[in-house]
């Protein structure tokens, strides 16, 4: 059984949020304590489409961990869903 992995594209960090293609697929990585999730365009949308995905990352908080450490991403996913 594989893991599931996401893929980041990092030359889209530094793009703002309505630069980047609607096919790619956003993720959110907590840097302390290493868990990564999905997150919805919609939501990023609401907290700035006009910002960086670089911008934005430090406004998030972890759910787990409650760190503000946050590393937003887009790119893909691989493997399958577990």
């Amino acid at each position: 059984m594989h893991e599931r992995r996401f893929i980041p594209a990092p030359l889209l960090q530094t793009y703002a949020l309505y630069q980047i293609p609607h096919h790619a697929y956003f993720a959110i990585e907590c840097k302390s304590c290493n868990v990564v999730k999905d997150i919805a365009r919609e939501y990023l949308e609401q907290a700035g489409a006009y910002s960086s995905l670089k911008e934005l990352s430090p406004r998030f908080r972890c759910t787990l961990c409650g760190e503000k450490n946050a590393m937003i991403m887009a790119g893909n996913w691989t493997g399958e869903r577990t």
